[in-house]
Order: C-alpha cells, then sequence, then structure tokens
C-alpha cells in the first residue's frame, strides 16, 4: 500500500534537496557584485547551474521512491524507474531575469528581496523534476494504472488541497493540472489500486463540497469561500 508514512519520506527527501539548494543559494548571492546589471549576468550563469543539479538529485530520488511505492503495491514483474530528462533551462534563465527585479530598486533588502523570489520559484523548479518523474512512470509502467494522486499536505493552500480531492484521476495529459505553484511540496503519487488518502483531504472535500453549495460552480468563488471557512492560503 502507498502509505501516507511513504509520500511523508518521499516529501522530507525532497525537503532536504531544497535546503541544500538554498544553501548554495546563499553562496550565490554573497558573492553578487553590487552592480545589478553585472550580478543579473552571473546569476543568469550560476542559476541553470544549480537548479539542473539540485532537479537531477530530485528525480533520482522521486525514481527511487517510485520503485519503492512499486514494491508496498505488491506490484510483480521487473521495472526500473526512469528519470524525467526534461529540464528546461530557459525556465531557469526567466526566473534568474525575474527574481533579479528588485536588485534595480533602491533600499537595503533589494539583494534579501531577490534572493527570496528566486528561492521560491527555484524550488517549483527543482520539485517539477520529482514530479515530472513520478507521472513518466506512472504512465510506462504496465502494473500501474496509468493514473496519480495529487498528495498535498495538510498546511497546504486552498488550490492544493482542492485539487488532491480528486484522487488518482489524473493522467499524463493531466501534467499541466499540476499548476504548482512556488514553495509547492505537492507530490504526484502513482496508482496502484491502493492509494491511502490523507483525512486532511477527506475533511478539505467536505468543505469543497458546502463551499460549491454556497456559492456556485466558479472555481475563484468556491477557493475563496474554503479560504474563508478553513483558513487555508
Amino acid at each position: 500500500m502507498t502509505s501516507q508514512a511513504l509520500v511523508a519520506q518521499h516529501r522530507q527527501e525532497l525537503q532536504k534537496v531544497q535546503f541544500l539548494a538554498n544553501r548554495d543559494l546563499v553562496e550565490i548571492y554573497s558573492g553578487l557584485p553590487r552592480n545589478p546589471a553585472a550580478a543579473l549576468a552571473l546569476l543568469i550563469k550560476q542559476l541553470p547551474e544549480l537548479t539542473s543539479m539540485y532537479g537531477d538529485i530530485a528525480a533520482t530520488l522521486a525514481a527511487d521512491w517510485y520503485e519503492r511505492v512499486r514494491e508496498a503495491a505488491g506490484a510483480t514483474g521487473h521495472y526500473s524507474a526512469r528519470m524525467s530528462t526534461d529540464f528546461d533551462i530557459g525556465k531557469a534563465i526567466m526566473i534568474a531575469k525575474w527574481g533579479s527585479g528588485p536588485l534595480f530598486e533602491t533600499g537595503e533588502l533589494t539583494y534579501e528581496r531577490s534572493q527570496s523570489l528566486v528561492s521560491g520559484a527555484s524550488q517549483r523548479l527543482i520539485a517539477d523534476q520529482a514530479r515530472d518523474t513520478e507521472i513518466l512512470n506512472a504512465d510506462t509502467d504496465k502494473q500501474a494504472t496509468g493514473r496519480w494522486s495529487r498528495d498535498a499536505r495538510g498546511t497546504g493552500c486552498a488550490f492544493c488541497l482542492m485539487l488532491a480531492t480528486r484522487g488518482p484521476v489524473y493522467t499524463s495529459r493531466d501534467r499541466g493540472d499540476f499548476n504548482a505553484h512556488d514553495k509547492c511540496y505537492c507530490v504526484a503519487v502513482p496508482d496502484f489500486d491502493d492509494y491511502e488518502e490523507p483525512s486532511h483531504v477527506a475533511a478539505f472535500r467536505e468543505s469543497y463540497t458546502d463551499a460549491r453549495s454556497e456559492v456556485g460552480g466558479d472555481r475563484k468563488d468556491i477557493l475563496s469561500e474554503l479560504r474563508t471557512v478553513t483558513g487555508a492560503a
């Protein structure tokens, strides 16, 4: 069975990866020149290297975790999980350009604000390598159903929790529906007809049903109501 303990273990692994990435990012920012244009040029060079390296680590961990999930599910036959190779260096460059905006502003905390923006967006890019790996293998492993669940933390935002209430209905065609945000630690759990849904998702589903009855079918209105009722971000 794909227990919540197994999911939590993987999420902790990815959080450790991000801790290490953030540590390196601090070092990068400590070495940036105080000239904004020069700092941006260096960030454009170094951020793709950082996110690519840690993205590969996240993908490796996800492949290993997939095999543990498969074993726990009692799947038969040999299957060697593959890593996603879809890392997009262009996205890392875009993050560097977008996150460097505060460097060109005035004030004492411009570099700190820039680092915070880049850290959050880099986390998403790195974690996406793990999620892409999970979805890739869920799609190609003949012992799996081809579907996956979005597993959200109990402290997750209303958007993540809402998507998590749908259970194992997603397929590789729904990769875009993951829509991970910065600092999102949702996991794509492959389905072997044995997913253990977290209790907080079941509770949130009830809140979602109530919110939909209260405000109608518009997703923005539902999310607004859910944030009010549940306190989720």
